[in-house]
């Protein structure tokens, strides 16, 4: 609220929460684009556009049956539609390279964790906070920080190797 309220002024307060499910949606659309950009790399694009076919059918069906109930409903028939694309695309990652739902999801389930625990920190360290500036940057400071502890906690080996790589980027951008 206080993002949309700054930067896009009061008149936008009443999108926030149309905002908020494109933010759901979006955290959703990655897993997606990974699966697809899989079968890709495999050499299977005549299955990608079925599959492409099948998704958007979906997507306009779910229209189809929001859309007389409001935009609200459209947006949360588009989280069902994203979240069954997952489920599509996953069976066919793991039919081809046995990294399916499941896998790939124990491979995830700590960042959604880390995710969760860092909103929540977030809103918690804002409850009473007043000034939409200050609401924002200490949401954010703490949000982040939280997410970033929890990596280390739980993925440190893979948040170790992150800061290698991010490490090793600066170094050869400083050389050019």
């Amino acid at each position: 609220k206080p993002f949309v309220i700054l930067f896009l002024t009061e008149k936008w307060a009443p999108m926030i929460p149309y905002l908020q499910i494109l933010c759901l949606i979006g955290v959703i659309y990655p897993i997606n684009v990974v699966n697809v950009k899989i079968l890709l790399a495999l050499g299977k694009s005549k299955q990608n556009f079925i599959l492409s076919i099948i998704k958007n059918t979906l997507r306009i069906l779910s229209i189809i049956i929001t859309y007389r109930y409001g935009i609200m409903y459209i947006l949360l028939g588009e989280v069902v539609v994203a979240c069954i694309s997952v489920l599509i695309n996953t069976y066919f990652t793991g039919k081809y390279i046995n990294y399916g739902f499941f896998r790939q999801m124990n491979d995830i389930w700590k960042i959604f964790l880390s995710m969760v625990i860092a909103g929540v920190a977030g809103f918690l360290s804002t409850l009473y906070i007043d000034s939409l500036w200050l609401f924002l940057l200490l949401g954010l400071v703490v949000t982040a920080g939280v997410y970033i502890l929890m990596q280390y906690l739980i993925n440190r080996e893979i948040f170790l190797e992150a800061i290698s790589l991010k490490n090793n980027i600066l170094k050869r951008s400083k050389r050019k």
